[in-house]
């Protein structure tokens, strides 16, 4: 009678594997940094996708990593808020946060989805948050002088009104004495659109990286309005004329683990 040769790699291969999988699901926030120009960079810390997670007491981790990271303006591509979750972690945020840069804001789907929209713009503009929803901004850093304009999400108007939401990109008119034109908008998808405008970067999110990525690859699994293996799900994104540069955002969900997809804050040097 034969004996069953002995495998000992099989305990080290599922181990192994057991290790693979466990890292995958990490969540420690990072900070991913975008550097698009060398000399004379303007610090842009790009947030988003928070859905109200809580990152230490009073978002003390949140608050120290941008801190740390000193930028000159702070720009939140939208979904601060969530339906399912208290606000009272956004508050704690933005509190923390607006001493350190000016802070501007457009919103996501999710910020929409409240009764009471109007009063959290309100609540957010108190606690010294620049809405620009349809508005341009002109920021100066140093030699530098940036022009950053905002889009409401569509959501304000209709998933299918493309007319509608060219709309608000046509009434948005970047500053000429600007040498950098941003645009600061929820969501990647409508790139083609935004491309057919005269904006340098455009910095969005709502992706959420993917929810899972594809280890070495990075390539997201599904991410809202474009399904299944998203082309815009994180990361830098570099067209003939315009720069993309999409958060993996913040949010932090039992129900919605993250694969191999930690949240992250973008420092864009631009």
């Amino acid at each position: 009678m034969k004996k069953t040769p002995r495998r000992p790699w099989r305990p080290i291969a599922l181990f192994a594997l057991l290790v693979f999988i466990l890292m995958g699901f990490r969540e420690k926030l990072q900070l991913t940094t975008v550097e698009l120009r060398r000399e004379h960079a303007a610090r842009i810390l790009l947030l988003s996708d928070l859905h109200a997670t809580l990152y230490g007491e009073d978002q003390s981790e949140l608050i120290s990593q941008i801190k740390d990271a000193a930028p000159d303006a702070i720009l939140i591509a939208g979904d601060l808020f969530d339906e399912r979750r208290e606000k009272s972690p956004v508050f704690a945020l933005i509190e923390g946060i607006t001493p350190l840069a000016p802070v501007y804001f457009v919103c996501g789907n999710h910020d929409l989805q409240f009764e009471r929209f109007d009063s959290l713009l309100h609540e957010l503009e108190t606690r010294g948050v620049i809405i620009l929803h349809g508005k341009t901004e002109l920021l100066r850093v140093g030699e530098r002088c940036i022009s950053i304009s905002g889009l409401i999400d569509p959501l304000s108007i209709s998933h299918r009104d493309l007319f509608g939401y060219r709309k608000h990109l046509e009434d948005l008119q970047p500053l000429p004495e600007a040498d950098t034109h941003i645009l600061l908008a929820h969501r990647p998808e409508y790139v083609r659109l935004y491309r057919q405008f005269p904006f340098d970067v455009v910095l969005c999110g709502h992706a959420h990286g993917g929810q899972a990525r594809l280890p070495f690859i990075g390539q997201g699994l599904l991410s809202p309005g474009q399904g299944f293996f998203p082309a815009w799900s994180g990361g830098v994104y570099t067209f003939d004329e315009l720069t993309m540069v999409v958060s993996r955002g913040l949010s932090r969900f039992a129900s919605m683990p993250r694969f191999y997809n930690p949240p992250e804050l973008v420092l864009v040097l631009l």
